[in-house]
């Protein structure tokens, strides 16, 4: 039986209200838990999309691969592969890539040799010890001098040791194969920074504009892509699958010369109602000392922060099939 539109309305407010009552919670303990008082300038929100935006369960059972992205707070992306068919699958690292907003492509092989050395030492010694004031006392030699010297020891010997050096050698491999119904990680992770919580935490922390800004893949201010090759058939042929990360919402809103941050709360909703809809999304309550390198077109890369460590967020993974 299906649920008549009355009904998913309220589902949503109910949704909307835990969600809002989680935060209130989460903020009450921040402000509790601080011995200091906490100067929150700004309240910034990011979210996330996929270009694909589907859920697990709205994967065909015919699906060959299922590719698996996870974001954590500091925009680190790590893939997933998932063989679903029946074949031996094949995923050429060497031929999979992961392009940051500026176009940078960086491959999922690293041919880079990592070499790892260890030594250790085996080996005994001999020798003799002989104490200077013993020697003086036996030659009569007293005094200021007798004393100094009965502290001293000389000693002399030899040692027989010898050194083994174990080196391993770390190399990545090209390809990996993957069992029918398994699944493997593509072992590299990549950095898409503008996805990270220093970004949302400069904004919030500089406390001086407010911003509302939607996006799409096409004018969005922070995306990567990530391409995965495979094979089916032992290697004959490859095939491909594209999955597209891009910031679709940012939003900032300033706290009052009062401090009422229930305030810009307010303005963050007001702003983007449905931002706890998101599968993906960070609230971050900036505040404390910072500092931040600008560079290229004004985007914000190499940001310090301290004491900032304020933010609610969701964490779901996208995933994306061919």
């Amino acid at each position: 039986m299906g649920v008549n539109v009355t009904e998913k309305e309220k589902m949503m407010k109910k949704r909307k209200s835990v969600l809002w009552q989680s935060v209130a919670i989460f903020l009450m303990s921040l402000l509790s838990s601080c011995a200091n008082y906490l100067d929150v300038k700004g309240i910034s929100y990011l979210s996330i999309r996929s270009n694909k935006p589907i859920t697990r369960s709205q994967i065909p059972t015919d699906a060959e691969i299922i590719v698996i992205c996870g974001i954590d707070e500091y925009g680190n992306v790590e893939v997933e592969v998932q063989n679903n068919s029946d074949e031996i699958m094949i995923i050429d690292r060497t031929k999979s890539f992961f392009c940051d907003k500026e176009g940078v492509s960086k491959p999922y092989y690293d041919p880079t040799v990592n070499v790892l050395a260890h030594s250790t030492t085996s080996g005994h010694s001999t020798g003799v010890s002989v104490n200077l004031g013993s020697v003086a006392k036996a030659v009569g030699v007293g005094g200021t001098v007798g004393t100094l010297l009965n502290g001293v020891n000389v000693g002399s010997g030899n040692e027989n040791s010898s050194t083994t050096t174990n080196t391993t050698y770390i190399v990545d491999q090209p390809s990996v194969s993957i069992a029918p119904h398994s699944k493997a990680n593509m072992g590299r992770v990549f950095q898409e920074s503008y996805f990270g919580i220093e970004t949302l935490a400069y904004l919030a922390q500089k406390g001086d504009s407010e911003m509302n800004y939607s996006y799409n893949p096409d004018n969005t201010f922070s995306s990567c892509k990530i391409t995965i090759s495979y094979s089916v058939d032992g290697g004959l042929t490859f095939e491909k699958v594209e999955t597209l990360l891009y910031s679709n919402s940012l939003v900032v809103s300033l706290v009052n010369q009062t401090g009422h941050v229930n305030d810009a709360l307010r303005s963050i909703y007001m702003k983007k109602s449905d931002l706890f809809d998101e599968e993906w999304f960070t609230l971050c309550f900036g505040g404390g000392p910072q500092e931040a390198d600008i560079l290229v077109n004004a985007k914000y890369r190499t940001i310090k922060t301290e004491d900032y460590n304020a933010w609610k967020g969701k964490r779901t993974k996208f995933y994306n099939y061919k």
